[in-house]
């Protein structure tokens, strides 16, 4: 019985958290200053001393919002410094466009509808060799 009483407080201690972390200021003195989890030394002035809490990791629904909030910030980053004229790629509506004959154009546009009505017959379970297939029809088209 006592073995039994024993091992219970000795799983209670191991499962019990952490003692408190501490911060302390030190001020050597040559006045130079140390921020450390130890107590100063006796040749050092402690200054100041504060209980420290780790933070808790992100979520990983915080840290999608963070992802997400950094592409925001570089996409409009981009987008200013294009209309500002400061931006290292030049936009889209920059450049002369290249006009094709009517007869190709309308060869690609009608091997487009042909690919999007095979899509739409196969839906989400077209194949990979589907899909390159049809892309490479049009890319051959679209020349």
């Amino acid at each position: 019985m006592v073995m039994r009483w024993m091992l219970a407080m000795g799983l209670l201690v191991i499962a019990m958290p952490a003692a408190a972390q501490q911060v302390h200021k030190c001020v050597s003195q040559d006045g130079s200053v140390s921020y450390q989890s130890a107590p100063c030394a006796s040749t050092a002035k402690q200054e100041k001393s504060w209980d420290a809490k780790p933070e808790p990791p992100p979520t990983n629904a915080e840290r999608w919002r963070r992802y997400y909030e950094a592409r925001r910030g570089e996409a409009d980053s981009q987008y200013l410094s294009r209309l500002a004229g400061t931006s290292r790629t030049p936009s889209r509506a920059q450049g002369a466009a290249i006009s094709s004959s009517s007869g190709s154009n309308a060869r690609c546009e009608q091997t487009k509808r042909s690919r999007d009505a095979a899509y739409e017959r196969y839906g989400l379970n077209r194949t990979f060799e589907q899909s390159s297939y049809w892309d490479g029809r049009v890319r051959d088209a679209c020349k």
